[in-house]
């Protein structure tokens, strides 16, 4: 909570973080079930502050210690930290606003944006990811009718569109904070604002291959490998490894070897599709395309 706070310059308490991040990246690292692991443990709520009494956080020593040891100790799985400290700018680690829409964009120093601007960190998003928690009082009316922005609110969608969000908690959404059909219809619009949205083009074969064309319309990339596939009706795939696509890539073309393929007819189509090593089995990653009924799907 926000008024009690252990002694981080404990030698004790130092080695017990320490060895409790090392023992959780080996027992978690990679698992599929986790999205993000945030860096907690420092500070009230574990969001890396303890304001008003700014005396009582850890040093910038013990600070990058800690950071270097989840850095360490997670290799796989993404890693967000809540502020641009201690050098975290330079590392393989994203960053959450955990005020989101309060105090995301403007003039002040400490708000999140300005931040990661005067950190040099503002483009890290192309590497690492971008998150956070909608601002818990804004949860239950953001998405209502008459919801206006002013001081300490602000347009949820102006927002994503500087950070490049990719994901935000929202406790409310689930909780019987969305009372109408429009507030529901605008609080999925504003999840499906979030992150990345790979749309195809065109698919076209020429000889023994299958041309796509691919572009993320979204905010964000996809960070984790992602792997492009085609299945002809007997079974057989094809498949090819896409880079981290963001929206000002624009349109890539991707080519795959059909060459032992049935050919396609809309009586047996071929079917284009994503994946990654990265997610749960039971999880489809999907294109933002209508799916179409034609010989490529």
């Amino acid at each position: 909570g926000g008024g009690q706070s252990p002694d981080y310059d404990n030698p004790h308490l130092q080695a017990s973080l320490i060895s409790f991040i090392e023992a959780m990246g080996q027992h978690y690292d990679g698992d599929s079930r986790l999205g993000i692991v945030q860096l907690g443990l420092l500070g009230f709520w574990g969001e890396w502050h303890t304001w008003p009494h700014n005396n009582w956080f850890p040093n910038s020593s013990f600070q990058s210690e800690l950071i270097i040891a989840y850095t360490t100790a997670f290799k796989q799985t993404l890693l967000q930290i809540r502020y641009p400290v201690a050098g975290s700018s330079e590392l393989p680690i994203g960053f959450h606003d955990d005020s989101f829409a309060h105090s995301t964009l403007g003039d002040a120093d400490w708000y999140f944006h300005p931040r990661l601007v005067a950190a040099k960190a503002e483009e890290r998003w192309r590497e690492t990811p971008i998150g956070g928690e909608l601002r818990p009082e804004l949860q239950w009316w953001i998405f209502e009718d008459g919801y206006s922005t002013g001081t300490d609110r602000q347009d949820f969608f102006e927002c994503v569109s500087e950070t490049h969000a990719s994901m935000l908690l929202n406790f409310a959404a689930f909780s019987g904070g969305l009372n109408s059909t429009a507030e529901l219809k605008r609080a999925e619009a504003a999840a499906l604002s979030l992150g990345y949205a790979l749309h195809v083009s065109s698919a076209s074969v020429n000889a023994s291959l299958l041309q796509v064309t691919l572009e993320n319309r979204g905010v964000a990339p996809f960070y984790h490998s992602l792997m492009l596939q085609v299945q002809d009706s007997n079974g057989m795939i094809a498949t090819v490894e896409l880079p981290r696509l963001t929206r000002d890539h624009g349109s890539q073309v991707f080519v795959l070897n059909i060459s032992t393929f049935l050919n396609p007819s809309p009586e047996a189509p071929w079917t284009l599709s994503l994946h990654s090593d990265n997610v749960l089995q039971s999880q489809q990653i999907l294109f933002a395309t209508a799916p179409g009924e034609g010989s490529i799907r």
